[in-house]
């Protein structure tokens, strides 16, 4: 039969709320929230009292940290520095370049070196452990060390002036006396910083680190930044626990990059003098033996002057004689350099100055680019291993340019070569014209020209020879300190006000935000509003949680909370039904799991005690419950008579000590459910329940899922929906307010099942049945409590308090 909606709005006393829909509501809002409030002063509790324990027992964090110039270096050469500035980069030192050298292992190992950082000593403390650093009453000696790469660390205590303790060793020790402890032979020793009453009885940890552990360490601390985009000055920092150890480690890294800085330069000054030092002396001995042999020469022949004829025919062979000392100079400088880079096929050296004899610039260019990729070669070798991407380019660049020069200086000896010859012509040609000059005269002549071209090339690179000794002497580094780090005795960390200010602004945000997260992601029914604000439908009554594991709590003897709520329902469906004496209850949900067959089989259950007679059908065709929570046998149903294969009186099966129930079960599960329930033989199966019994609570599927429901609410005269705390979700009330409106069920009404906690906090009506049931929360003993509950009452009223909060 179908009803109307008007017919469908029935409305149980309830007393009056407010429930304005839309915004702010503070009433609302404090009832939600008024139970974090426990959880908001836990939380700022526990976060002062960690920012205490933080405060006491956090070792102070000092920072130290200077500044420093490093000036670029200029491009382009005067003359007098010529060759010095063939072995230097000519391109400016790139910043970042630098900050990763200061950071090199090279300079760290320097570092940890000069201020003995592989020695650590540390007070111990009943909670925390202090650094020492200077000031030392002990020192450790490492007498030998088997293995350099193993660690040692050691705890001891002071028992006297004379002796100390070795923690987990037997025995006392004596200062200054040789132990052996972990692979290696140490003493322990008093400084003059040792002093007897504060020593005594105190614990030490000793520790000594492997010098690349420790450099390792050092790199992964120090930072080092620009001032800026325009300025070439850079800030070296660290933090460590003592404010001295951190100012003496940016002071020594400064230093000894300074100190590398000038070490390097000096490298190149002194390179370059030992390779022109090597030439003069060759070239001395060449000049030696070309006089030599001039002085026998005078002396065998008597020495021969030129007479006026042979003036006229010298000046041009002086011109041409000119033209060709500067073609043998070129040639001999690119021979010698030549000779270097064919014997040098290491790719170690850098390229000799020709001290611009070479009047190729290709070449010129050449000697620079190979300079500046060697000097940076060597500067990543630093920073990097024989494998390293950036080294291998470097070492690729060498060759290259190496091939390069070689290539270069063969062309430029090949051409002096020739012009030297074109010359030699000139020159015979003249000489020929000196025919009448005597041939010893002409003898002469070629000593003397040989004499002035290795003389010529001596006296260059002699003066070349001492200008590089002065550079050498001289050499500077390119960087400066600006301001040295200074001992800072406040610490960075921590600091109380902001630990504790830190701390209260945690303790308030981390459980308000978990409160607010709890609450903006509840997505299931918790509060009553939350179903009123969403539909108008009438909440028939509230049901508590079963703590029973039976599924028929509702007796003719029981006294209990949940028995009296169904007794409640009992009461309020009279209301729903009006003066009906016989009515049909269809009990239904929005899907599995919110309690739908308990609901019916205690509703069922709570009819029957008035002595009507009662029938539980379990039209749940697709997961029936019902027969298998009473905890009965399992026999032909519903779907056997249906499709024929059983008759009405032999599905209807009594229900044990219950005088006035009876059951129908669903029989075997049909393939179909929702076509067989279209069958004539459901509405024969009514007429004849109708007919024969009182009243019919109907087990349905849920009508979230499947139509089950809608097909059988034309032989209903009630619904009950079944909503569960915490477990339905808050849209699926948007489906009961759909029914409710349109109709499309039997005088709708919701059951809240299985409340979780007290009776009267949850739904703001203080108690089930609003206001039929407001006796409950009121006067103690009223109903049946079990022994169990009373012993346990304290447990039972903390259990709800959690389940409230899940």
């Amino acid at each position: 039969m179908e009803q109307t909606t008007e017919q469908n709005k029935v409305k149980l006393p309830v007393p009056e709320v407010s429930n304005a829909a839309g915004g702010f509501n503070l009433k609302d809002f404090v009832i939600r929230y008024a139970k974090y409030i426990p959880l908001i002063i836990l939380g700022v509790v526990i976060a002062y009292f960690g920012a205490k324990l933080n405060l006491r027992y956090t070792t102070n964090m000092y920072q130290a940290s200077g500044t420093m110039l490093v000036k670029e270096e200029k491009q382009g050469a005067s003359d007098k520095k010529a060759i010095e500035e063939l072995f230097t980069s000519q391109s400016g030192n790139d910043l970042y370049t630098e900050i990763e050298l200061m950071k090199s292992r090279k300079l760290m190992k320097r570092v940890v070196t000069s201020l003995n950082l592989q020695y650590n000593y540390q007070t111990k403390g009943k909670v925390k452990t202090s650094l020492l650093y200077g000031g030392i009453p002990l020192h450790l000696t490492l007498v030998k060390n088997t293995d350099s790469s193993v660690g040692l660390s050691f705890e001891i205590k002071v028992i006297n002036d004379n002796e100390f303790q070795i923690s987990q060793v037997a025995g006392n020790y004596k200062f200054g006396q040789e132990i052996a402890l972990q692979n290696k032979i140490v003493k322990v020793e008093k400084t003059d910083s040792y002093n007897t009453p504060s020593s005594i009885g105190q614990k030490f940890i000793i520790s000594w680190q492997p010098l690349e552990a420790i450099s390792a360490g050092l790199i992964g601390s120090v930072k080092i930044s620009t001032l800026g985009d325009q300025t070439r000055i850079l800030r070296v920092s660290i933090e460590g626990e003592s404010p001295r150890q951190c100012a003496d480690i940016v002071n020594q890294l400064m230093y000894e990059y300074i100190n590398d800085n000038r070490e390097k330069n000096k490298e190149v000054s002194e390179f370059t003098k030992q390779f022109i030092d090597q030439r003069v002396q060759e070239l001395s001995g060449d000049l030696e033996k070309i006089e030599n042999n001039a002085k026998n020469f005078r002396q065998v022949n008597n020495s021969i002057n030129l007479d006026a004829q042979s003036q006229i025919y010298l000046a041009d062979l002086n011109a041409a004689q000119k033209d060709l000392t500067k073609e043998r100079i070129t040639q001999n400088v690119a021979e010698s350099i030549l000779d270097k880079f064919v014997k040098d096929d290491k790719v170690q050296g850098y390229a000799p100055a020709s001290g611009g004899l070479l009047t190729d610039p290709n070449l010129e260019n050449l000697f620079l680019q190979y300079n500046t990729i060697q000097f940076e070669r060597k500067r990543v070798r630093e920073t990097d291993d024989d494998n390293g991407f950036t080294y291998v380019e470097k070492t690729n660049d060498v060759k290259r340019l190496r091939l390069a020069i070689i290539e270069g200086l063969s062309k430029v000896v090949a051409l002096s070569n020739g012009n030297a010859n074109s010359l030699q012509t000139t020159i015979s040609q003249n000489i020929g014209k000196l025919k009448d000059v005597p041939a010893l005269q002409n003898e002469l002549l070629n000593y003397g020209r040989n004499q002035k071209i290795v003389e010529e090339l001596y006296l260059f690179l002699k003066k070349k020879g001492e200008e590089a000794g002065i550079s050498s002497a001289s050499t500077i580094s390119n960087s400066s300190i600006i301001d040295y780090a200074l001992v800072n005795g406040a610490p960075i960390s921590p600091i109380p006000s902001k630990t504790y200010s830190l701390a209260i602004f945690l303790g308030l945000l981390i459980p308000a935000a978990i409160a607010y997260i709890i609450e903006l992601f509840n997505d299931k029914i918790r509060y009553r509003d939350d179903i009123e604000k969403q539909t108008d439908t009438p909440i028939i009554a509230e049901v508590g949680h079963n703590e029973q594991m039976e599924t028929l709590v509702v007796t003719s003897k029981s006294r209990k909370v949940i028995a009296e709520q169904f007794r409640m329902i009992r009461t309020n469906l009279q209301y729903l039904v009006g003066n009906k004496e016989k009515y049909t209850v269809l009990v239904t949900s929005s899907f599995s799991g919110e309690g739908k067959s308990f609901i019916s089989t205690n509703i069922a259950a709570a009819l029957s005690l008035t002595g009507k007679r009662t029938v539980l059908l379990e039209f749940d065709l697709r997961k029936p419950k019902i027969i298998e929570g009473l905890g009965m046998a399992k026999s032909a149903g519903i779907t056997n008579f249906v499709v024929g294969k059983a008759e009405i009186k032999d599905i209807i099966r009594p229900i044990p000590n219950y005088e006035n129930l009876w059951v129908v079960g669903c029989g075997a599960i049909p393939p179909n459910p929702a076509e067989l329930l279209l069958e004539n033989n459901i509405k024969i199966l009514f007429e004849y329940l109708k007919a024969n019994f009182d009243n019919i609570v109907i087990d349905s599927a849920p009508v979230g899922l499947v139509t089950d429901s809608m097909t059988l609410s034309k032989f209903s005269d009630a619904t009950l929906y079944i909503v569960r705390h915490k477990y339905t979700m808050k849209k699926q009330i948007r489906l009961v307010d759909e029914l409710y409106t349109t109709g499309k069920l039997p005088k709708l009404s919701i059951v809240i099942n299985d409340v979780i906690g007290s009776t009267g906090g949850y739904y703001g009506y203080g108690g089930y049945g609003y206001g039929y049931g407001r006796t409950y929360g009121y006067g103690y003993g009223y109903f049946e409590v079990s022994k169990r509950n009373r012993s346990k009452e304290l447990w039972s009223k903390i259990k709800g308090f959690l389940l409230f909060w899940k």
